[in-house]
């Protein structure tokens, strides 16, 4: 009976201690287990900031993992005890650190050379943030385009209505990256698989008729004979299109015939035309798009035309001047209505250099580069982007009573334009459009209102307001000096 009692006790021990074993197991589980849920709900809570605690937290940076947090702790200790949560900045916004204080020391610079005070030329703490009608100009060598600027300043500055700058906003929402890609609108394609189609099916019947379409160019033409003569040019036959070309620009002076040349397609056509592998044909182009687009109905349709001839400008050498002019004299015609202005702003740079070239000739490259740049100065939206192009190293040189008197006229008309607008507006250089811009010393604004050159320009100016000949000239001089007066 002994025996069965002693057995009876041991396998109770047992199972007591298998018992105690597996209850530490669980409760060491459940521990672990309450801990890691514990951390998370309270980082958590810390997160979303709760309004109930006494206590507030303070989220700093650590630079390079050091913790110097003297003086940037400010004004959050006003009341209770706040909790300090360092954390290291990102290398990007490390960068965005250097790129604000490069912003800052640039601004100064600038302000300084152009001998503006403080007030007019926007140097100061907010003229350095990212706002709704104004932003820092210098563009950053690294990629920052992920970096939400725009929706920090809106949560961290709250501006109203009546505390915006009384400046005139321009638009800086258009890309103005260089491309030599032309970009056709979906009704242009339309028009142009149209043309081809009418010369796949109908080529034998064009090709018969087409010694009589060329044999009169000065003459009212069918609609039917517009629609052939587009599906011409919408072939890949050189020949063809040589001869199809002299005679399409020759009828293209009549009203009448643009409007038909339009019905029938022809401007859909022209942009390949305008970049075409053959240099006669990009030339013979040039001249029937500076018919067509004295026309105003054609000149609203000539988005793509206008790309493919900046296109062409900006690729063109001076080796070939005659090419560059005859680019010129189509986007002078079609920049006598503002519609496309925003198209030729990559081709500022180029604009401004040609007048150094000294062609003033009439046909000449100068020559007709000052004309466009007065057709774009007449409307005053392109006013910032021609102050931040590259200005003509010359410039001084141009106003001047040596100079031929067309040449004299032009320039001072063109900075006459500019210097009445810029005095209008109130636009000062931390607010030119920072795309294509050039470097501070450079621009067109430096050019004309530095510190350096403002006083020898109106000196210039004056003498030819009192000694030339021609009563135009006077008067833009006048103009001129005005707009340059404190």
């Amino acid at each position: 009976m002994s025996l069965v009692n002693l057995n009876l006790n041991l396998n109770t021990d047992r199972a007591i201690n298998k018992i105690a074993f597996c209850s530490a197991v669980v409760a060491g589980f459940a521990y672990v287990g309450y801990s890691v849920c514990r951390t998370a709900f309270s980082r958590r809570r810390r997160g979303r900031g709760n309004e109930d605690s006494p206590h507030r937290s303070v989220f700093l940076r650590r630079l390079s993992q050091t913790t110097q947090t003297d003086g940037l702790l400010g004004d959050f200790f006003t009341d209770g005890q706040p909790k300090i949560v360092l954390r290291p900045k990102s290398v990007q916004e490390r960068i965005r650190d250097l790129n604000m204080q490069a912003r800052q020391f640039a601004s100064a610079v600038t302000a300084i050379q152009t001998n503006a005070n403080c007030k007019m030329n926007g140097v100061s703490g907010r003229s350095l943030q990212v706002t709704p009608w104004g932003s820092p100009r210098l563009l950053s060598p690294v990629d920052v385009r992920h970096i939400p600027e725009y929706v920090e300043a809106d949560r961290d500055q709250h501006y109203s209505p009546g505390h915006s700058p009384n400046r005139y906003r321009w638009s800086r929402t258009e890309s103005l990256k260089s491309s030599n890609k032309v970009l056709l609108e979906v009704g242009d394609n339309t028009k142009l698989k149209e043309c081809e189609q009418l010369w796949h099916v109908e080529k034998d019947n064009i090709t018969q008729k087409l010694p009589d379409l060329l044999s009169d160019s000065h003459r009212e033409i069918s609609l039917q004979e517009a629609q052939h003569l587009a599906a011409v040019l919408a072939s890949n036959e050189t020949p063809l299109l040589l001869g199809t070309l002299t005679i399409v620009a020759n009828l293209a002076v009549f009203t009448a015939n643009q409007d038909k040349f339009r019905e029938a397609g022809l401007i859909a056509v022209l942009p390949k035309l305008v970049l075409h592998s053959n240099r006669q044909i990009k030339q013979k182009t040039c001249l029937v798009v500076a018919n067509m687009a004295m026309n105003e109905k054609n000149n609203i349709e000539m988005r793509s035309v206008t790309i493919s001839l900046v296109s062409l400008f900006r690729t063109a050498t001076l080796a070939d001047p005659a090419l560059i002019a005859s680019a010129l004299l189509a986007l002078i015609n079609i920049s006598v209505m503002p519609s496309w202005h925003k198209e030729i702003k990559t081709s500022l740079h180029k604009c401004y250099s040609l007048l150094d070239e000294g062609h003033w000739n009439s046909d000449g490259v100068s020559f007709q580069s000052l004309r466009l740049l007065i057709n774009l100065s007449c409307n005053e939206e392109m006013v910032p982007s021609l102050l931040a192009a590259q200005a003509p190293s010359k410039l001084i040189y141009m106003v001047d009573i040596s100079m031929p008197e067309e040449v004299v006229l032009r320039v001072l008309t063109l900075l006459a334009n500019l210097a009445s607008v810029t005095k209008q507006l109130n636009i000062d250089p931390l607010h030119l459009p920072a795309e294509n811009k050039a470097a501070a010393p450079d621009t067109m604004y430096a050019a004309v209102f530095g510190l350096s050159i403002v006083e020898r320009l109106k000196k210039k100016v004056r003498s030819l307001s009192e000694r030339h000949a021609n009563p135009d000239v006077c008067l833009q001089a006048r103009r001129l000096l005005d707009a340059l007066s404190d």
